[in-house]
């Protein structure tokens, strides 16, 4: 569903957006609540737990990739997901910069109060568990100049 939000945007040529948000469905396990028990499972017997449902992983994947072409030289995508899983957070962002040239990882915030989330890669990284938060993720990426 949100891929296909990007089909009934149109802009004229050379048209462009300096910030793009994309908020990523996680259909698979959906927001992980602060009260969450423990054990997430996911649906489906034979799913690996190291890797995303297919859908998933390409529903995200496209809505990165539609959500790019409308960014110009200079502006961002902040891709924000209510996941703690990293098969639907980090390995998205890891293929999606694998696949997509002229786009790099900016810090997702220099806000003092919330640097202590930041990830080793700069992302931003919330959950029940570390934050007393529901889950989420945040990855800047900036399109070169």
């Amino acid at each position: 569903e949100g891929a296909r939000a990007f089909h009934h945007l149109h802009l004229p040529a050379g048209a462009g957006v300096v910030r793009r948000v994309v908020e990523a469905a996680i259909p698979e396990v959906g927001p992980i609540p602060r009260l969450a028990p423990v054990g997430i499972k996911r649906p489906g017997k034979s799913q690996s737990k190291s890797t995303p449902a297919p859908s998933t992983a390409t529903e995200q994947d496209a809505v990165l990739d539609a959500g790019a072409t409308f960014v110009k030289p200079g502006g961002r995508i902040v891709y924000v997901t209510c996941s703690v899983l990293p098969e639907e957070d980090e390995d998205r962002i890891t293929a999606f910069l694998a696949r997509t040239a002229g786009f790099v990882v900016r810090p997702a915030t220099a806000d003092p109060a919330l640097v202590q989330w930041l990830t080793p890669e700069t992302y931003i990284r919330l959950s029940p568990r570390g934050s007393d938060t529901d889950g989420f993720f945040v990855a800047v990426l900036e399109r070169a100049r």
